[in-house]
């Protein structure tokens, strides 16, 4: 209805006024995905810029960066370049080895990957909820759910564990029947096993760190793993003992190495600066030689 007062043209204004001030809210409380989606394709329109530095999480005021963007890819292209190099690379050795040890290493690259299809999972909750706590600032939240996360991928892990343990022989069968790659398999196994526990952590501390937006240390983390150790280690393993378990103990110490630097970062670095005072500093202010943004 009109106002004796106001001209239908203020009404219209007055409702578009209002309009606004609703999306404003719903922005802040971050309940609307479109208002936010909108909000930030404007912006990066107006050409706004990020400060990364400035937040815990993901800048939800910021436009979109081509450059930020690329230098965000190429850590993690680094990163998956690196891992599939490692995993090539230790078949080139195992191939020298000869035929019933290519055969055992092959089912061995099956069998290390397995935990991951149920891990992931883990991470992704991780990566997701994460950010969304850490855009928050809802920290309490944040650790409890990482906590929660990390000891189910754990617990995951040693489940696996003790299945390999107990059905060696029935899991064996199911790749081979060849006496000689059974033979190789059965020398492999107390590792391949054990490491099933180290390997779930891995992968749920990558979701836990993908959450902070921080891949840069992801990539130093397979930088310094592969370049520094795994490298010059597995060509000393395949010369000095020549079997496949000296291969895959060096690629064993490599995933002990992602683990533990992956639990120092996080509860060391990260869960002291996330507390309920918001002032209190972020991931993205971490200085650290290891840290850097800009390389190893």
């Amino acid at each position: 209805a009109g106002s004796p007062y106001f001209s239908a043209e203020d009404d219209a204004a007055a409702a578009a006024l209002a309009v606004a001030a609703e999306a404003e809210d719903d922005l802040h409380a971050g309940t609307d995905a479109e208002v936010v989606y909108e909000r930030l394709r404007q912006q990066g329109n107006d050409g706004e810029t990020s400060h990364a530095g400035d937040s815990d999480g993901p800048d939800l005021g910021a436009g979109f960066s081509p450059c930020e963007f690329l230098r965000q890819a190429s850590n993690m292209i680094i990163r998956s370049f690196l891992l599939s190099f490692s995993l090539w690379l230790m078949s080139v050795f195992a191939s020298r080895l000869g035929t019933s040890q290519m055969a055992a290493h092959q089912i061995a690259v099956n069998l290390w990957t397995l935990i991951s299809y149920i891990v992931d999972g883990f991470a992704d909750v991780a990566t997701m909820l994460g950010a969304k706590f850490l855009g928050q600032k809802a920290y309490a939240s944040l650790k409890l759910t990482f906590n929660r996360l990390i000891a189910m991928s754990l617990a995951v892990g040693v489940l696996f564990t003790v299945v390999f343990l107990v059905g060696q022989d029935a899991m064996i069968g199911l790749f081979t029947s060849s006496e000689s790659t059974v033979s190789h398999l059965r020398a492999l196994w107390p590792l391949l096993a054990c490491m099933q526990s180290v390997n779930s952590l891995v992968f749920a501390y990558d979701g836990v760190i993908y959450a902070t937006e921080r891949y840069d240390l992801v990539r130093n983390i397979m930088i310094v793993g592969c370049l520094v150790w795994f490298v010059p280690a597995l060509i000393a393993a395949y010369h000095w003992f020549h079997t496949l378990v000296a291969i895959w103990a060096v690629k064993a110490v490599l995933n002990a190495w992602r683990a533990g630097s992956a639990v120092w970062i996080t509860h060391l670095l990260f869960y002291p600066r996330w507390v309920t005072s918001a002032d209190q500093g972020s991931p993205h202010s971490l200085s650290s030689p290891f840290m850097t943004q800009g390389g190893v």
